[in-house]
């Protein structure tokens, strides 16, 4: 199997544990690996392809990972329906 095609699976096997789970680290860590398929199809070696996939995930959670908890602090106050509605 390719490098690139593993580097994919890597990718989106982090992908969907990103939506299963209800935090954030995994979606910036699949987001690096995506680019390490990338740079793996046009050939670089195992070596660097492992150094560009932890750069790449350590500069990925410090940009995204704060955008993302600063969205979860400023959300809306949740709706209230039904009997917890009535409470009061």
């Amino acid at each position: 199997m390719p490098e690139w095609a593993v580097w994919v699976l890597v990718a989106v096997g982090l992908a969907v544990g990103e939506i299963l789970t209800l935090d954030f680290w995994l979606g910036s860590v699949a987001v690096a690996a995506a680019a390490t398929a990338v740079l793996a199809g046009v050939g670089l070696g195992l070596e660097l392809q492992l150094v560009i996939f932890i750069a790449g995930s350590l500069a990925s959670l410090a940009l995204l990972r704060p955008l993302a908890r600063a969205h979860l602090v400023h959300r809306p106050p949740a709706l209230r329906t039904g009997t917890t509605a009535l409470v009061g």
